[in-house]
């Protein structure tokens, strides 16, 4: 009996401590931020660590974090807003006061704040290819938005002024409807936009030695997009490119999916107005002629002609053109080198390669390599991109994981969510201005006995500013104080209560940019039963709504311990039950457990 006591208790142990713990981790949302003033808003944590501040480029972050890539279906319940486009600053609060040293060998850990929130402008659907752009001079955000990847996928352009709202003007609505996932490339100063296109049809299997045969395939394309007009400027298809230069195995099975023979993540143009696509499953990048859409050169694959000097590559995402002139052009990309199934290096790494085209045997040679820090492999999505200090920022998508290099070589910096489950298609760091239309939130409340040793206090928040400095504070009385905005969420406290309070935004120079509304300040449940003014009392009946963390009071604790009790008697249950059954025999128990 006693034997069956220690066994019970060690398993019951075994059990708690695992799959408890567990499960209130990824519970209890310590990875997301979270806010008084837009509770509706639990924005992922963006950890950046600095190992060379001076080095490191300036710049917001652009991410879209999200956990699948299917997308959540439609629910009736409610859901915080966290998946989507999302801005970060490149400032951030130090976690840790002893590594928040400056200076060439700095080791600096930050939580970056957020900026601006899009998830609930688009409930939450999946968006990728996040970025500024700028049009005519005037700043857009540009992305693509929507849900059912990846063989039902219907996904939207989007460009939103800096200010959050659409602009009329623009029409991307006529040829931008329905588009793959992977690009919305703005080019030509504005004036023209890249889209990758997909298309199921039946194709005969020739090209693979089977001329009796058809299946249905995914035939992948781009278009150039006029979007003043919503016109099509040039409009490809892969018809150019066989069904044999696909590395992707075909089971011979056909089904209404289609086989993706190519998968194309990427579209480039240059200067001469020829284009420049990553075709994943080919582990090859192809140069397409804007005259006639045939084939100029293949790089890597089946059909290079280039000879490789000393390198290779696979899987590849985001080719772009760096430079280019007669003889020479350099292209940048990142290398994935494996999907999960196959691979051609130990880790991923971003490259940039020089061709030379001017020769007989064209050759193709590194000029900058950037392994991933983590020697790990980035197995989908991804992107490289060169930032105005010749730095290179490379996101290797999993978990939001992005490092930073110097041109030759050095890794400045580290960022990745603050937990696996959020990821981004690709990743971005740009210098960034912006004045929302949408007026400050404002949310103030009271604590105290009494009025006159109350203290009042304010959450002040605006979605999406990126020059406000500081916050003044007002009552009816005048101005109570001023604090500087130092986060997304920024708290002032004054002495009193104060019942109606608003807000100016002002930026460094003092200038006014924006004024909350007036609110009532919220006051303690024990003020119930009188009516309360600024300075005095009367009878009356006060606000109750009291958020639950301004009494600050830990509830996690309590739920922490309610369900670890609750489970525990649960498991204690089962195994007495097992016990029983197994004739309370230690040897037969596990037998039981492990065994059957």
């Amino acid at each position: 009996m006693v034997s069956d006591l220690l066994l019970i208790f060690f398993l019951w142990n075994i059990f708690q401590g695992k799959f408890l713990t567990q499960a209130w981790s990824l519970e209890d949302g310590e990875d997301l931020l979270s806010f008084v003033t837009l509770p509706q808003i639990r924005a992922p944590k963006l950890n950046v660590t600095i190992y060379n501040e001076l080095h490191a480029a300036s710049g917001y972050w652009f991410v879209a974090p999200y956990g699948f890539l299917a997308g959540s279906p439609p629910t009736a319940k409610w859901e915080p807003c966290q998946i989507g486009p999302h801005i970060y600053d490149g400032k951030g609060v130090c976690e840790d006061s002893s590594m928040c040293s400056t200076g060439m060998d700095s080791l600096i850990n930050e939580l970056k704040h957020l900026v601006w929130s899009g998830a609930c402008l688009f409930r939450n659907e999946n968006t990728f290819d996040f970025r500024p752009i700028s049009i005519d001079s005037v700043s857009y955000l540009s992305f693509i938005h929507g849900s059912g990847y990846p063989d039902r996928w219907k996904g939207t352009a989007t460009l939103l002024q800096t200010a959050y709202g659409p602009d009329p003007a623009i029409n991307i609505s006529k040829n931008l409807a329905a588009i793959d996932m992977h690009e919305f490339n703005i080019i030509n100063e504005g004036r023209s936009a890249l889209v990758i296109t997909s298309e199921r049809v039946v194709q005969n299997l020739s090209d693979l030695g089977f001329p009796e045969m058809e299946t249905t395939i995914t035939m992948k394309g781009f278009r150039e997009i006029d979007l003043a007009t919503g016109e099509v400027i040039f409009d490809w298809n892969s018809t150019y490119i066989p069904l044999n230069e696909s590395s992707l195995y075909w089971d011979g099975s056909s089904d209404e999916e289609g086989w993706d023979y190519l998968h194309i993540n990427s579209v480039d143009k240059d200067t001469n107005g020829d284009y420049l696509i990553s075709a994943r499953y080919a582990d090859c990048i192809y140069k397409v002629s804007g005259q006639d859409g045939r084939i100029l050169w293949r790089l890597g694959g089946k059909a290079t002609n280039f000879e490789l000097d000393g390198f290779n590559f696979s899987k590849q995402h985001d080719a772009r053109f760096y430079e280019s002139n007669p003889s020479r052009t350099i292209i940048s990309f990142l290398d994935n080198a494996g999907d999960g199934t196959s691979q051609t290096s130990d880790y991923s790494s971003g490259l940039v390669v020089m061709l030379d085209t001017a020769v007989a045997r064209m050759t193709a040679t590194v000029v900058a390599r950037y392994p991933c820090p983590a020697k790990s492999l980035s197995v989908s999505r991804g992107n490289m991109q060169t930032l105005p200090n010749k730095n290179v920022l490379i996101c290797w998508s999993d978990a939001g994981y992005h490092s930073e290099f110097t041109p030759d070589g050095e890794c400045v910096l580290e960022a990745g969510f603050a937990s696996e489950r959020f990821s981004t298609y690709r990743g971005y760091k740009f210098d960034f201005v912006s004045y929302p239309t949408e007026p400050p939130i404002l949310k103030c409340f009271v604590h105290g006995v009494r009025p006159d040793t109350s203290t009042t206090v304010c959450y002040i928040a605006w979605n999406g500013a990126t020059e406000v400095a500081s916050w003044i504070f007002f009552t009816t009385t005048g101005t109570v104080g001023t604090v500087p905005k130092v986060d997304f969420e920024t708290v002032f406290m004054t002495d009193g209560h104060h019942k109606s309070v608003w807000a100016e935004a002002v930026d460094i120079y003092g200038k006014t940019l924006g004024q909350s509304g007036i609110v009532e300040s919220v006051v303690p449940s024990s003020w119930e039963s009188v009516d309360i003014e600024d300075g005095g009392m009367s009878p009356g009946k006060g606000n109750s709504t009291v958020p639950m963390e301004l009494h600050q009071v830990d509830v996690k604790p309590y739920f922490q311990s309610y369900l670890f009790t609750a489970t525990a008697a649960l498991s204690l249950g089962i195994i007495c039950l097992l016990v029983v059954v197994c004739h309370r025999s230690p040897i037969r128990l596990v037998r039981c457990v492990y065994c059957r």
